[in-house]
């Protein structure tokens, strides 16, 4: 007799739309990413539901679990990740029995991972937990990282199983978990549940976060010297088209300083997890001084003054009373906090739909609309390959972005002598 999970996995498999080979190829790169997002998000995406995993018991199966986690999970990796990936372990063992090992991988693999998603997002009526597509994300992120870890040198993008039945790269990037997660995401957005993209940071909210982090007269001297680092990460994110939580890695010792320029050699990026493998140049930029990269890099070096050293990280903390703390990493959870503290002292009505991710989604669209840049320069300075291209667009729209002057769109391009002869 089937359980109340396999129940729902087939309900929500037969709901799937049935794609043709082509579109089921672009839906599964766009899951993919989407799949991305939640990794690199994983202090704002999965904190917000980490409490719908259990924590570790003392029970065998939670004691197993803690000792798997323990022998192939590097010290450090994030709560998160250790906490979804135990629930997974207790949850298999107890559905499985003590028979079933997490780090052997079949071809019923990738059924295991959509049988735990089903638990925890299955109706509560069928015994399931009921919960968010948001935790159905975190589960597949947090499962990737789990195989990727115990399975390294598979690739990371695909899973496919030959004739010997030996499998090869990532199970969450089978197609039925890819069908499974497009099936559960229509029927969570029925009933009310639907992920949105992050808002992109316009060239406006940029002014406007210049304003609210260093402008404000109301500002104490201590506000003020926080905010002064608070929108250098900002800024850099914006216009290197990173997530903020990549730019808070850069160090002293990835700067080069060049007179009017300065070069950027980045540690990590989603493509490229070792390093980039160019240099990106920022100039400074009079005719715009409020994104001028050089004058506000000087401004938080000259606030950090000779207790820093110019080595360890760029982005420091500053405490409440404006004190800097020397080697003191800025903390992707604190700068989000922070982000979304500033937009709502805008008075942005909006300000929870904008993300770490915003900055480089927005940074995108004004290279491409404000800088007049062609998609493939887009395309070099984002870090994007030519297999992305599909998700790179994705980024130059979305429906939760700003388009509040959709009725003027037919103006823009026209010369203003002609917009005045039509109106």
């Amino acid at each position: 007799m089937a359980s109340a999970e396999e129940v729902f996995v087939n309900l929500t498999l037969e709901s799937e739309v049935i794609f043709s080979q082509a579109d089921g190829q672009i839906l599964h790169q766009q899951d993919n990413e989407d799949d991305i997002w939640a990794v690199e998000n994983l202090n704002e995406a999965v904190m917000e539901c980490i409490n719908d995993f259990h924590e570790v018991d003392n029970s065998p199966a939670g004691k197993f679990a803690e000792q798997m986690a323990s022998n192939h999970i590097a010290e450090g990796t994030f709560k998160g990740y250790r906490r979804i990936i135990c629930d997974y372990i207790m949850t298999m063992r107890t559905m499985k029995g003590i028979r079933w090992n997490p780090v052997i991988t079949t071809r019923d693999t990738p059924k295991d991972i959509v049988l735990m998603i089903a638990h925890k997002c299955g109706p509560i009526e069928s015994r399931c937990e009921g919960k968010k597509f948001a935790t159905a994300v975190s589960t597949r992120a947090a499962l990737s990282y789990w195989y990727g870890a115990v399975r390294p040198g598979e690739s990371t993008s695909t899973w496919t199983v030959d004739k010997y039945d030996i499998c090869h790269g990532l199970p969450t990037r089978a197609e039925l978990v890819s069908r499974f997660m497009r099936g559960l995401q229509k029927r969570k957005a029925k009933l009310g549940d639907s992920s949105t993209s992050a808002r992109a940071v316009t060239y406006e909210d940029m002014i406007n976060l210049y304003s609210i982090c260093i402008e404000d007269q109301s500002l104490t001297d201590a506000q003020r010297r926080a905010g002064v680092v608070r929108y250098a990460v900002y800024l850099f994110a914006w216009l290197l088209l990173e997530r903020l939580g990549e730019t808070l890695e850069l160090e002293f010792r990835n700067i080069d300083f060049r007179g009017a320029w300065f070069g950027v050699q980045m540690l990590t990026r989603k493509n490229a997890q070792t390093g980039e493998t160019h240099e990106m140049r920022l100039y400074a930029n009079d005719l715009d001084p409020k994104i001028c990269p050089m004058r506000v890099l000087l401004r938080m070096v000259g606030l950090y003054g000779k207790l820093v050293s110019a080595t360890g990280p760029l982005f420091l903390s500053v405490s409440a009373s404006g004190k800097v703390e020397p080697h003191k990493r800025m903390t992707a959870s604190s700068i989000s906090r922070m982000l979304h503290s500033d937009l709502q002292k805008l008075h942005y009505k909006s300000w929870s739909a904008f993300g770490t991710h915003s900055f480089r989604r927005g940074g995108c669209q004004f290279r491409m609309k404000h800088r007049n840049w062609s998609p493939d320069m887009v395309a070099a300075w984002g870090g994007w390959s030519q297999q992305e291209a599909v998700t790179m667009f994705r980024y130059f729209f979305s429906p939760n972005d700003n388009h509040e002057l959709l009725n003027e769109y037919d103006l823009v391009g026209l010369p203003v002598a002609k917009r005045q002869r039509l109106y």
